[in-house]
């Protein structure tokens, strides 16, 4: 059986799912997976860059879901949560793919 990791914000943590858990609870009811489920509402992809050392490992394949909360809007110079350049550069390092 293959293991999965998902990694990202409310969405993975399943919020508004009571039933199931979300889409990656389910995701490992309908394939022959298991699914590893680190979600956090709220989190970015500063966040996520934050932990990546402390993920867990021996997982086939890591889902990374982020980027809904980077684009909040925030009363701010820039006016998004997380500038596009940061954000550019949180996904590319947080060398999951390498893991």
């Amino acid at each position: 059986m293959k293991k999965v990791l998902v990694v990202g914000d409310s969405f993975v943590e399943g919020v508004g799912d009571l039933d199931r858990g979300g889409w990656a609870v389910r995701l490992g009811e309908i394939a022959d997976i298991t699914t590893i489920v680190n979600g956090v509402g709220g989190r970015t992809s500063i966040d996520v860059l934050d932990i990546v050392d402390s993920l867990p490992s021996g997982f086939d394949l890591a889902i990374l879901q982020v980027g809904l909360n980077d684009s909040r809007y925030r009363d701010s110079l820039t006016g998004q949560e997380v500038e596009l350049n940061i954000f550019k550069k949180a996904v590319s390092n947080c060398g999951i793919i390498e893991r």
